[in-house]
């Protein structure tokens, strides 16, 4: 009991549950649609692909996080929040439409960078809203737990559902089933009622937006233990990275998960080229 009170305390505030659910959606899908991309890169071009894929949004990710993170600071949060779930619903599912038509893999690639780019406003504009939701510290820190556990729960539920409609359906399937978890996002943050104050406006107190955006690498360079700080988890990113490369290789080529495909296929053509 102890160990599901913060979940109590999220569930007794209503704006704190929506945007719990809110998360789950986004971390869920967020993860979910890796997987399907990643068997789509490895099929079209192999680990190579795969290994070129991931870096390409990475990088993108980290050039335009330090300017995105802080539109929830100059802009309502929730609509930052809805903002970022509808693009990324909306490109998620033109990839599954452009993979079920067979478009070229570079416009299922593309899409695939915008979402992740988009992503990275998300999360920030959540923790700045979510001590505006809180009544009173417990709560906060009840969220802050919830928020924990549903992230950890949703790097293993996204792979897990996202593997089992990959098995069942195809590609571009898993992408908009993964896109309607976004518009499950965005419709539990709209459902978000709140009379906290405005986000004041530039001319009201609000420092330069590049001035803002760099304030973090500033840190950074200034602050050696943060540097040390930053720079290890770097590390542990780059294994991880690197990792998630390294499980699509094994899948098709240790498991022979690719052979088993590649002869039902010559099976198919053979019957075809017999009967014709």
């Amino acid at each position: 009991m102890e160990h599901l009170a913060p979940f109590h305390g999220v569930l007794v505030n209503a704006n704190l549950r929506r945007l719990q659910l809110a998360w789950a959606g986004s971390i869920t899908a967020e993860w979910g649609y890796a997987v399907a991309l990643s068997v789509f890169a490895y099929h079209a071009g192999g680990a190579t692909a795969v290994g070129v894929l991931m870096a390409v949004r990475m990088l993108s990710s980290a050039l335009v996080a330090p300017f995105s993170s802080v539109l929830g600071d100059r802009h309502n949060r929730a609509r930052v929040m809805i903002s970022t779930d509808l693009i990324r619903a909306a490109a998620l599912a033109g990839a599954g439409v452009a993979a079920l038509a067979g478009a070229p893999a570079i416009v299922i690639y593309a899409l695939a960078v915008l979402v992740a780019v988009v992503s990275t406003a998300f999360h920030p504009a959540q923790a700045a809203l979510t001590p505006s939701l809180a009544s009173k510290p417990e709560e906060l820190t009840a969220a802050n737990a919830v928020s924990s556990t549903i992230e950890s729960v949703g790097t293993f539920a996204g792979p897990a559902l996202g593997g089992l409609l990959l098995a069942a359906t195809s590609t571009g399937v898993v992408f908009i089933v993964m896109a309607t978890l976004f518009l499950w996002s965005a419709f539990f943050v709209w459902r978000i009622r709140t009379d906290a104050a405005p986000v004041p406006t530039p001319a009201a107190g609000h420092p330069p937006f590049l001035h803002q955006a760099s304030a973090g690498i500033r840190t950074i360079v200034k602050e050696p233990n943060v540097r040390v700080i930053v720079g290890v988890y770097g590390c542990q990113t780059l294994v991880a990275g690197a990792l998630r490369v390294f499980i699509v290789v094994m899948a098709f080529q240790l498991l022979d998960t690719g052979f088993s495909t590649r002869r039902r296929e010559s099976g198919a053509w053979s019957e075809r080229w017999r009967r014709s």
